[in-house]
């Protein structure tokens, strides 16, 4: 199927001496609701006798605001990582480096293609699942402010929110 739309964004990633590397993110919507996010990232960090990489490569489909499914795999500092998962009616069904799956309970967000998910529960707790490696994170999210931010010579309203508790992540 053709995108309805199409969407591209490059992030550059700065280390301590300068450009690290990019990430593009490639997001196309369809006529359905569906939502597929494709994302990649190099990012390499020398020092005098010591180099560091990592990759990331993932896909994730989205549906009327709920995340679906995903894949991703990485290489972080020479580690291999591949993680696969699926909604299912029992939850989210996890499969780590091609091993069994597990399920780990209803996920609303991921580390991969942070956006604010489409139900917020009263207490503002949510289940993020990290894209490298498949950890679950329990945290609250916090509705900031509305902000206008600059994209290119225009500019676009963002809702600002902060994720705390397992990890600590400010989102636009």
């Amino acid at each position: 199927a053709v995108a309805a739309s199409a969407e591209q964004r490059t992030y550059d990633m700065l280390g301590c001496r300068g450009a690290a590397g990019q990430s593009p993110l490639a997001i196309g919507r369809y006529g359905d609701g569906t939502e597929i996010t494709t994302t990649d990232a190099k990012v390499t960090v020398a020092w005098t006798v010591f180099k560091y990489v990592y990759e990331f490569h993932a896909q994730e489909q989205w549906r009327h605001g709920q995340v679906q499914q995903w894949s991703s795999r990485a290489v972080d500092g020479g580690k291999r990582l591949t993680l696969s998962a699926l909604r299912t009616e029992r939850g989210w069904q996890v499969s780590k480096m091609g091993g069994s799956p597990t399920i780990v309970g209803e996920v609303q967000l991921t580390t991969n293609y942070l956006r604010q998910p489409a139900a917020m529960s009263a207490s503002g707790r949510l289940l993020g699942l990290d894209a490298d490696n498949g950890k679950t994170y329990d945290v609250r999210c916090v509705h900031v402010a509305q902000e206008e931010n600059p994209i290119g010579a225009a500019g676009i309203a963002c809702n600002a929110f902060v994720f705390q508790g397992a990890v600590d992540v400010d989102g636009w």
